[in-house]
């Protein structure tokens, strides 16, 4: 409950007022002096008013103009249980008035906060009483209340609207002009990392500290999954997957400004691991081809293969070999080898290697002449060609045709080294070697027969 307290406890500013009103009051009223509403620049006009309405908060405490006073910028007014009343003031008020104050001030651009106090209640605009930034309009005892950040540039029309019900008056404002921080512009750290093999110190930069400021970090969206380790400019991660980092700063209070944030993105590269088979034929004979193809093991981030013949990796290398799969001709037995080859910020030859053997079974070549029994016959006429030269290896056997074409109109179930033919006309035969072990045919040779004409046609 509030309790009055008596004149000699008032303060001095009370005391004047109460003074200059009992020497101008009878010039002054009954009208009321001043326009309420006219800006005090850079200081208050304060603006009396009295009401008679009880209610909590009164309907309209504004009811009745009384007259105006002037205050400084901030100040802190503690009329405790005396009165109101000075020389532009009709009448002399310790209850059920009000003041509402005007003063138009230019702010620097910037962040500010204000702090206002009251006893009963009070409620302060920054837009000419459109709006209220603090709003306790209702009876109370004294206290302060400080407003959100608020960021300003140029000149301002300020109200603060203040009433007093019963007892005891106070009511006071400041504020306060923020060293605000400002975002971070860059967070210094490389853009990947090979998965376990360490982690690196993130560092923001750039922007303005302000006095107490902290950094906040977090991942993700900025202003979700605040990490809570550090404060500082400079965070140590190891990230185990693809992550992005942000950081900004955070103003003490009253300020307590919160910049904007600025991100980052890690990649975490997997890295390779050895493969585990190679498949393909690694038997051929000389002359074939095959296709040696990797698999198993974990194929790093970005990585490629790296192929090389013999047994010992890095040695031999077969330039352009980047694939899964390679396709070979060696001539004799030969040795191959394949890993893995990630990029930075892997270690390049961090898996191992494995190798297979190809092996190269000697195969037939192709016949080099074909002899006849006879150099013509008749039409009609049966004549054997026999094949012969190159090299036959065990289980090899012969094809024979017709044509210049070697391949084209195969003769059925001729496969030895002669063959018995009775042609009409001058015909063209083919014959080359088969190697079942290989599964391959020879190059060919042909010989054209010729048919002489039988006399009288």
């Amino acid at each position: 409950m509030k309790t009055k307290r008596s004149s000699v406890d008032l303060p001095l500013w009370s005391l004047l007022l109460t003074l200059f009103f009992n020497l101008t009051l009878i010039a002054q009223c009954p009208t009321p002096p001043g326009n309420p509403a006219i800006y005090g620049s850079g200081t208050w006009r304060a603006y009396v008013y009295s009401y008679t309405d009880t209610g909590n908060p009164p309907a309209n405490p504004f009811a009745t103009y009384r007259g105006f006073f002037t205050l400084p910028e901030t100040f802190n007014n503690d009329l405790a249980g005396g009165s109101i009343a000075g020389p532009n003031i009709c009448g002399t008020y310790s209850d059920t008035f009000a003041i509402r104050m005007r003063m138009q001030r230019t702010f620097a651009p910037g962040n500010y906060t204000f702090t206002v106090g009251g006893d009963d209640g009070y409620r302060l605009s920054l837009d000419g009483g459109a709006t209220f930034i603090i709003n306790n309009w209702s009876d109370r005892s004294y206290g302060t209340t400080t407003s959100a950040v608020v960021y300003l540039d140029g000149p301002v029309n300020v109200v603060l609207e203040y009433y007093e019900k019963f007892g005891l008056s106070r009511v006071s404002y400041s504020f306060n002009a923020c060293a605000s921080s400002t975002a971070p512009t860059a967070i210094n750290a490389p853009t990947a990392l090979c998965q376990n093999a360490g982690g690196t110190t993130l560092v923001a930069q750039g922007g303005t500290h302000g006095t107490g400021a902290v950094f906040q970090w977090g991942t993700g969206t900025v202003g979700t999954n605040i990490i809570t380790t550090t404060t500082g400019n400079s965070l140590y991660v190891n990230p185990t997957a693809t992550t992005t980092y942000w950081v900004r700063r955070i103003d003490p209070a009253p300020c307590a400004v919160v910049t904007s944030g600025v991100s980052t993105t890690i990649t975490v590269n997997t890295p390779s691991t050895t493969p585990t088979t190679i498949s393909g034929t690694t038997t051929i004979c000389a002359g074939q081809s095959t296709t040696l193809t990797v698999s198993g093991g974990t194929h790093g981030t970005g990585a490629v293969y790296e192929w090389g013949t013999g047994y010992n990796a890095g040695v031999n290398i077969i330039a352009g070999a980047t694939g899964s799969s390679i396709t070979v001709s060696p001539t004799s037995q030969t040795g191959y080898w394949v890993r893995r080859v990630d990029p930075a910020p892997c270690p390049a030859n961090n898996s191992g290697h494995i190798t297979t053997t190809v092996s190269v079974n000697p195969s037939s070549t192709a016949p080099t002449t074909i002899t006849p029994s006879a150099t013509a016959i008749c039409p009609g006429n049966s004549v054997t060609l026999t094949a012969s030269g190159g090299t036959a290896l065990s289980g090899s056997t012969f094809q024979w045709g017709t044509g210049a074409t070697i391949g084209s109109n195969i003769i059925s179930g001729q496969t030895g080294a002669s063959i018995t033919v009775s042609p009409n006309t001058t015909t063209t035969y083919w014959v080359r070697r088969f190697d079942p072990s290989c599964n391959a045919f020879t190059p060919g040779i042909t010989f054209t027969l010729p048919t002489a004409v039988a006399p009288g046609n």
